[in-house]
């Protein structure tokens, strides 16, 4: 929800990272709920067409 998660931890990989949730995360239906492992503000869920638009780690 407007984020990634970290890559400064052992075993961290930016790159990693973002080519999982390209491929894993952001070729699903637009409308897919997307539940985050914490809550995050006034909505406790997203979508993938939310977080593609507006996430700034995905531009």
């Amino acid at each position: 929800m407007g984020g990634v998660g970290r890559t400064d931890l052992p075993g961290g990989s930016w790159p990693r990272m973002l080519g999982s949730i390209q491929e894993r995360i952001l070729t699903l239906p637009d409308d897919t709920i997307l539940w985050p492992g914490h809550h995050y503000g006034p909505s406790p869920h997203s979508t993938v067409q939310r977080e593609r638009e507006a996430n700034e780690f995905l531009h």
